[in-house]
């Protein structure tokens, strides 16, 4: 397992810097983005708060075992006769004295040591299932924080990389617009000397005015997508993050056994459903514990004045033992109750672990389909640029007509596009796969 870490921080690094650094001179990077809005999400922050409300719940669970001292005072008045039942029938009180009327003020104070000694079938705490259960949800909380960070950070990858495709989508549309002007300077210039008919120069213009409407689509879509990614960071949606491309590179995947294990070993849903059915037993044994004696070791010193001259003292001390004798089935009912909910839980731990492979093997297969279909289109783009090239000579040598050299150029520029979207798709997919690993890191795609 260990040669298997190795691989994996050689596949992935913890990509956090702090967030201060963000803004030091306005320029975001795919770090600054996932560091800012680890520490600034709400929605991280209240799942980090809720592993504080779990730990001071088990706290509290912690301190019922404990031994408590309590302290009751109380002072009136009062007047007439003992109305305790042995003093009513037998006209004598609890001491042995004949009852009569009095009347006084009193004042009275007593301290009371509890010590549980057994509860839920366990001496001292030990073991016992209702700190087990309160212990579990800790663990879960913790799991559904990191999973929640790991999801934010998958988040913010692909807002950050479709913020960066649309970067690319503007170049190529200024590219092609140039390119565009150009051939209307060539086509205006032909149609002076009678050299182009007067449709084909406004079929041009046509063109021409489509590349300005892409290009200005491609800069609107960079204000929304730049909007989301200022959300999703917590910033104003009208804040300009100024992002930067970096040199990404893709480390080697490793085989699918490997991956698998890996995942399986560290994505947090696993360890949360772990935690339920752990959780669950212990639900079991907490309602199997109903049918034990309670044992409990109580000590009591109280002092009693009528404030006067008259004063009374009194110290005891007591084991007392409770236990249920008949409860007309309803543990066995609840502990039957729990037993099923031990099988619900050990199901969808398995259910969950199928997803999760599932995840990981799609992830895996989409890498590999988006390489392959990369190489494919980097051949298409060198093609498509020879072939324009070469419309452009024959159309300046008036070979061929407008509409060829306008045909190659769209087919480059389609051809362009696409190959920036495989790109841009294959950095998310490896971020894709990381999130399916549940290691809560990002992809080490910087040189």
């Amino acid at each position: 397992m260990k040669s298997r870490l190795i691989l994996l921080s050689a596949f992935c690094c913890i990509c956090f810097l702090p967030a201060s650094n963000a803004f030091a001179d306005d320029l975001w990077t795919l770090k600054t983005c996932i560091a800012y809005a680890v520490e600034n999400n709400p929605d991280l922050q209240a799942s980090k708060t809720r592993i504080s409300i779990s730990t001071y719940d088990f706290d509290y669970q912690h301190a019922l075992f404990l031994p408590h001292l309590d302290f009751v005072a109380a002072t009136g008045y009062l007047t007439g006769e003992p109305t305790s039942s042995f003093a009513v029938v037998r006209d004598i009180t609890n001491e042995g004295d004949r009852s009569s009327n009095v009347s006084g003020q009193y004042i009275s104070g007593s301290l009371t040591l509890s010590v549980p000694l057994l509860r839920e079938g366990v001496f001292f705490a030990r073991n016992a299932p209702a700190l087990n259960i309160a212990a579990s949800q800790i663990t879960e909380d913790k799991g559904r924080y990191e999973a929640k960070k790991s999801q934010i950070i998958y988040e913010i990858g692909v807002s950050f990389f479709s913020l960066l495709k649309n970067m690319e989508d503007i170049r190529i549309a200024e590219e092609h617009l140039k390119s565009l002007r150009l051939n209307y300077e060539t086509a205006q210039s032909k149609y002076r000397e009678d050299l182009l008919s007067k449709n084909e120069l406004l079929v041009l213009e046509v063109k021409l005015a489509e590349g300005e409407k892409e290009l200005v689509t491609a800069v609107n879509s960079s204000r929304r997508l730049n909007a989301e990614l200022s959300l999703k960071l917590g910033l104003e949606p009208t804040k300009k993050i100024a992002v930067s491309d970096e040199n990404f590179f893709f480390a080697p995947v490793l085989s699918l056994d490997e991956l698998l294990d890996i995942a399986l070993a560290n994505r947090q849903e696993m360890k949360i459903k772990e935690s339920q059915v752990w959780k669950a037993k212990e639900e079991e044994l907490l309602a199997k514990s109903k049918i034990y004696p309670n044992i409990d070791f109580v000590s009591s010193y109280s002092v009693a004045n009528d404030y006067g001259s008259r004063s009374n003292s009194l110290f005891t001390s007591t084991v007392q033992l409770s236990m249920p004798l008949f409860d007309s089935g309803a543990t066995k009912s609840k502990v039957a109750s729990r037993q099923l909910r031990v099988a619900e839980e050990q199901n969808l731990l398995l259910a969950t672990k199928h997803t999760i492979e599932r995840e990981v093997i799609i992830s895996v297969i989409n890498i590999q389909d988006i390489s392959a279909l990369i190489a494919l289109q980097e051949k298409i783009v060198a093609q498509h640029k020879e072939e324009s090239r070469l419309m452009k000579g024959k159309f300046e040598q008036n070979l061929v007509p407008l509409s060829a050299v306008l045909e190659a150029e769209y087919s480059l520029h389609d051809s362009q596009k696409a190959l920036a979207q495989q790109k841009y798709d294959l950095r998310l997919g490896y971020m894709q796969l990381a999130k399916a690993l549940g290691s809560n890191t990002v992809l080490s795609m910087l040189r």
